[in-house]
């Protein structure tokens, strides 16, 4: 069976979904053990996003180095290597558009 697509070249682009980078984000930052359950499979090259797969490298290297990764820490590293800016914040976005659930209830 061939597949044709009738559309111009540039309209074609690879799955991807952008709430599920950023999601992968804050879990990182809100969830300890959410790094080790995805770096044997996860890697910077999977993201579509090109400021999200910056981001997750940059955190790798953090984890590598023997750093805990915390919101700060992360950001600063991100600053300092220029990936983010005060107003062109990946994690912020990240973080302020995924929810974060509880495991208590009141």
């Amino acid at each position: 069976m061939d597949i044709t697509f009738d559309g111009p070249e540039e309209a074609r682009q690879p799955l991807h979904s952008l709430e599920s980078e950023y999601g992968l984000l804050a879990c990182l930052v809100n969830e300890r053990d959410s790094y080790i359950k995805v770096a044997h499979w996860v890697t910077p090259e999977h993201f579509y996003a090109v400021a999200a797969g910056q981001a997750y490298e940059s955190f790798m290297e953090l984890v590598q180095g023997g750093v805990a990764p915390d919101y700060i820490a992360w950001e600063t590293r991100l600053m300092r290597q220029g990936i983010i800016s005060g107003g062109e914040n990946i994690l912020l976005k990240a973080i302020n558009s995924t929810p974060v659930g509880s495991s208590t209830y009141a």
